[in-house]
């Protein structure tokens, strides 16, 4: 696969957020948090890095 455990199991949560992101209205910390993300800042890291955009960023998007 050339990806590690610890990189498909982020991108898989990274999935799981968007997702969330797009059918709810919850907070964003709360999103990450319930998908296994208990630090926040690097979770907003990690996000903009797989996904080009910031949690806020992709949410306000159509």
């Amino acid at each position: 696969m050339g990806k590690g455990f610890r990189e498909y199991l982020a991108e898989l949560r990274i999935t799981a957020v968007k997702k969330h992101l797009r059918s709810s209205t919850e907070r964003i910390k709360d999103i990450a948090a319930a998908e296994g993300f208990d630090d926040y800042p690097y979770f907003c890291r990690l996000f903009k890095s797989l996904v080009g955009q910031t949690p806020q960023e992709y949410r306000a998007k159509p």
